[in-house]
């Protein structure tokens, strides 16, 4: 299994498998700005949770393939779910955990929890902290 730190190296890959003649014809297919996607490419900066959904469907790829969790490519998930609340409420109980252990396991303040809670998503990397926190795919998180 890859890790986040080859995200550059999968998008690269992926260029190449998909035809993509360059930084240039991936901006103009995905709308994602030249440069953002250049310092992708050069590892300057990794995904926001929105560039990797956009990315995630045009490619047709999971998040966790694109993150690195995953060697199958799976499918891409068409938005993120407006229960995401729900989901992570579910997992604890799957978990027999509590909020208070898991933001003490997590580091992941109370507060997060409360404006995930009242609608807020959560960033791409902390998404990936759940997804190894709860051992799930992160596409399971945000379906």
């Amino acid at each position: 299994m890859k890790n986040d730190f080859e995200f550059k190296e999968i998008l690269q890959d992926l260029i190449i498998d998909n035809n993509i003649t360059g930084i240039t014809e991936l901006s103009e297919r995905t709308g994602i700005q030249y440069k953002i996607l250049d310092n992708f490419v050069k590892g300057i900066y990794k995904p926001s949770l929105k560039n990797i959904i956009i990315l995630s469907k045009f490619f047709n790829c999971s998040i966790d393939y694109l993150m690195g969790n995953s060697e199958h490519k799976g499918k891409s998930r068409d938005c993120i779910s407006q229960n995401f609340y729900q989901q992570f409420c579910r997992l604890l109980q799957e978990k027999k955990t509590t909020k208070y252990k898991f933001t003490k396991d997590t580091n992941i303040s109370y507060n997060t929890i409360k404006k995930w809670k009242e609608g807020a998503i959560p960033t791409l990397a902390t998404l990936n902290k759940l997804a190894h926190y709860f051992y799930v795919p992160i596409d399971l998180l945000i379906k």
